[in-house]
């Protein structure tokens, strides 16, 4: 990636980001689960608990929803409270068995079984009749839990206490090894949408050649690009045809024949092509240009001409927007009506030919009604 596209950005694992959210499923399953739960120490958030619900109800029947509220915050303080008892009762792979748990949860509803599994996990003691088949939720804990072990020994981090890593090439290599799906993504970083979006675009053309090539089948190719510059910042359409004129010449290495069609609107794009290479489409079907026995047209002037130019002449349009255009069209035909226009609205053009030519009239206006 330095050598081809001068950029250098670390890869990082991002890991989901573990909030009060999560503290709060597991509270309330813990303590919808109270009857089959031994430990002591869950009997206050219970009571905590029954209060906040008692104090939501109005002597009509109705609900206040200003008690709601400040009770969503004091569920908020009572999980931090929750999550800190239970972090001293896990130990040191609190933060990977909370991971674990969120990503066994996060796909369905589970059932009661599963919950006694996943809070015995947690190291719950549960006076429930053993379940001797794990359930489906309690082997994605297992899971998750495993490769979660794993992550910490790469990223040295026992704890796993942080969402974002950044990696070395050994550690990026061994994470892609787990196929950590949704429990962390290794990703670049650092990179704008329009580098990460080059480098995609071109690492796909190159993992597409190597599966060709491993098939043994073809030594001739055949790149076809559409749009592969859009919405792309014009300083990175600046290089875009460098990179892929970088891609190509690499190609050539390992196949007999590479040819490349590239199909854009980019005058940016279309300066960096000698006329010779670049045709303009007319909008006829292949079958009306063989019986008018017509040929593409070329521009004139393409390759390292000023924008301008290649607008006009590859990208066939105007070199100023309609708005722009209807605005300075209207000022012209006052100023030649004799009609009175504010110094403000010509210094704004942005032309300085039209700009001065204004000007320059409108003067002559001024000078003809004083020496009337």
């Amino acid at each position: 990636m330095k050598q081809e596209f001068e950029l250098e950005a670390p890869k990082a694992l991002s890991l989901p980001e573990i909030d009060e959210n999560v503290f709060n499923k597991l509270m309330a399953h813990v303590l919808a689960s109270r009857k089959e739960i031994l430990d002591q120490w869950v009997e206050p958030f219970q009571a905590a608990v029954k209060e906040l619900r008692l104090d939501v109800r109005l002597p009509g029947g109705g609900r206040d929803w200003e008690q709601i509220e400040k009770n969503r915050k004091k569920t908020e303080v009572l999980a931090g409270e929750f999550a800190k008892q239970l972090r001293g009762k896990i130990g040191p792979e609190f933060l990977l068995a909370i991971r674990a748990y969120a990503f066994a949860i996060a796909p369905r509803q589970i059932s009661d079984t599963a919950k006694s599994q996943l809070l015995a996990a947690l190291g719950f003691s549960v006076n429930t009749s053993a379940v001797k088949q794990a359930t489906v939720t309690k082997k994605n804990f297992d899971s998750a839990l495993a490769k979660l072990r794993t992550v910490a020994n790469i990223v040295n981090d026992p704890q796993l206490s942080k969402n974002t890593y950044l990696l070395d090439g050994q550690q990026s290599d061994q994470l892609n090894l787990l196929n950590l799906g949704k429990i962390g993504r290794v990703s670049l970083t650092q990179l704008s949408s329009g580098a990460a979006t080059l480098i995609h675009q071109f690492a796909s053309i190159d993992m597409a050649c190597g599966q060709l090539l491993a098939d043994k089948k073809f030594t001739n190719l055949v790149l076809i690009v559409d749009e592969g510059d859009a919405f792309l910042h014009l300083a990175w359409q600046q290089r875009y045809i460098d990179y892929l004129d970088k891609t190509v010449a690499r190609l050539k290495k390992r196949f007999e024949v590479v040819q490349v069609l590239v199909a854009t609107h980019s005058p940016v794009l279309m300066s960096d092509f000698p006329r010779d290479c670049i045709y303009l489409l007319d909008g006829k079907s292949w079958i009306e240009d063989l019986l008018e026995d017509s040929t593409l047209p070329k521009p004139p002037e393409s390759f390292g001409a000023p924008l301008d130019t290649v607008v006009q002449n590859v990208g066939q349009a105007g070199t100023m927007g309609v708005f722009s255009a209807r605005i300075i069209k209207r000022t012209v035909e006052e100023i030649l009506a004799g009609r009175s226009v504010s110094r403000e609205r010509i210094e704004m053009i942005g032309d300085p030919v039209i700009r001065r030519q204004l000007d320059k009239k409108l003067q002559e206006n001024i000078l003809s009604e004083a020496s009337i």
